[in-house]
This record gives C-alpha cells, sequence and structure tokens, in this order.
C-alpha cells in the first residue's frame, strides 16, 4: 500500500514478492491493484475471442511527424517492440575530499560514460532505434561521498524484433565496456521484450478509406508508443488512428491536440466502424 508520503509499505503487502527487489516506475501492477477503490471481488472473465469482430483505436500520435508533414490522420502499420531493464554499476564509496581521483571506482562516472553512448547505441541498429535512461539512482547518494551504486533503468524501442534484440545485446557489451575501463563491476538485468505488433492488414484498408471518404490527408506509420492495440491485437484484428500531437508533446502538461484535428480523427473512427460493422 502507499503510505501519505507516496512510499511503499511493504508490512501491508500480503502478495508474494517477485525475486527482483526493484520496480521500474516505483510500484508494482500487483502492489497498485491491493489499494484501487473500485476493483472488483469477483473473478475476471476472460474475453472470448470469438465474441470479437475487430477492435480500433483512435489516439493522439506522442510524436512530431503528423504535424511536421502537414498531415491529418496516421494509419498505424505497426506498435513498436519494447525492451530495456537495470543496468546497475558497482563501485566503491569513498570520502570526496581524501580519495584522490586515480584511486576512485566511481560507479557514477561510468554510468555516466556508459549514457553518452546510448545516442550511439540506437544509431547503429537503426534509424528508428530508440534509447533512454529516465531513471538514474545513486548510493549512498551523499554530497561528499563517492558514489558506490548508480543504478540505470533503460527503455529500449525498435519497430522489428531483430532490432530490439540487437540494441539490447549492443547496450549489455557497451557497459561491460565501460565498466572494465572505470574499474567498476556492472550488472544487467533485462526486462522481458514485448515483440513489435503488425496492423491487422484488413483493418489499414478500412482506415485509409474512411480517410479518403472524408478528403483527409493521411500517411502510414509505426507507432512508437505502446497502446492498448498491442494487447487487442492477440485476440481480434486490430487498427489504430493517429491524430497529430502539437510540437510532438506527450506525457506533459503542455500535451495538446487542435479540436478540429480531434474531430477529423472521431470522423474517421466513426466511419471506419460503420465500414467494417456493414
Amino acid at each position: 500500500m502507499a503510505t501519505s508520503s507516496g512510499r511503499m509499505d511493504w508490512s501491508t503487502v500480503t502478495a508474494p514478492r517477485t525475486s527482483r527487489a526493484w520496480c521500474r516506475d516505483g510500484d508494482r501492477l500487483i502492489d497498485t491493484w491491493q489499494d484501487f477503490p473500485f476493483r472488483s471481488e469477483q473473478p475476471i472473465t476472460p474475453l472470448d475471442p470469438a465474441t470479437v469482430a475487430g477492435f480500433i483505436e483512435l489516439h493522439i500520435e506522442q510524436g512530431p511527424k503528423l504535424e511536421l508533414a502537414g498531415l491529418d490522420i496516421g494509419v498505424v502499420s505497426s506498435i513498436v517492440g519494447l525492451g530495456g531493464g537495470r543496468m546497475e554499476f558497482r563501485g566503491r564509496a569513498d570520502h570526496a575530499g581524501t580519495t584522490p581521483m586515480p584511486l576512485r571506482a566511481d560507479a557514477l562516472q561510468a554510468a555516466a560514460d556508459f549514457l553518452t553512448t546510448l545516442p550511439q547505441l540506437a544509431a547503429k541498429v537503426s534509424d528508428a532505434a530508440v534509447a533512454t535512461c529516465g531513471i538514474l539512482r545513486l548510493s549512498p547518494d551523499a554530497a561528499n561521498v563517492v558514489p558506490e551504486r548508480a543504478v540505470c533503468t533503460l527503455d529500449l524501442r525498435e519497430p522489428s524484433r531483430a532490432g530490439i534484440v540487437a540494441l539490447h545485446a549492443a547496450v549489455e557489451t557497451t557497459a561491460r565496456e565501460v565498466a572494465e575501463r572505470h574499474g567498476v563491476d556492472v550488472v544487467w538485468e533485462p526486462d522481458q521484450i514485448i515483440d513489435p505488433t503488425p496492423m491487422d492488414a484488413g483493418k489499414q484498408q478500412a482506415i485509409r478509406d474512411a480517410c479518403d471518404a472524408h478528403g483527409f490527408s493521411r500517411q502510414d506509420m509505426p507507432s512508437g508508443a505502446g497502446h492498448d492495440s498491442q494487447n487487442l491485437a492477440t485476440i481480434t484484428p486490430t487498427g489504430m488512428i493517429f491524430v497529430p500531437s502539437h510540437e510532438g508533446r506527450s506525457h506533459c502538461p503542455v500535451e495538446y491536440t487542435d479540436p478540429e484535428q480531434l474531430v477529423r480523427g472521431a470522423n474517421v473512427l466513426l466511419t471506419t466502424l460503420l465500414s467494417l460493422a456493414s
């Protein structure tokens, strides 16, 4: 359960913990579910795929491509493969004032050196590959102590299965080279890779036809973000519609899509559904 400070109170958690003591974004799903006020005590009945004819999702692009191209609609061709994990550099904690620079095993210096390589590692895999460190945690985390540990939480994405596997391998190899250079150890705990998910060809064509019926400009494009469609596509033919995001901004207070663009997206969704239903 979460306390008033926002931290987890493990003494109230009855569910068994996983072998991994860390959480990518702070809370595990099972712990958050325990504190969810509207959760039902009834067992969840799995959806029967035979009862679902298809799934169409309308979403903002969350990126800049449609706006830069001056286009109305994105017809999503596939959803990116997702990977990442926890890269932990382990050095030695020493006094910041008395330990000469050549004698340090500074975990943060190693982590910083490693993080500067991420753009090059992604570029070597493909133009579409991206690598991000969104969380960096230090220990002991004191101003006058050389960091003993630096933990980087990585987010790795690439449109193809082969690409995401190659990016994982490149990240691990480079981290070990950097660690050796700095005289520290490194431990790589990769997340399970989520394979790229192609959208259904028939649903894509129905979306294109709906755009053309309304006279809206369009472009086929992959999604660099994960979506509900990535899960629904495992049980039913699925398609996605993108509308532009102003300046490509997303997951921040300035996220915005013009109301007229939202209406275009809604009309494409409606027309697509009517076409599929008939």
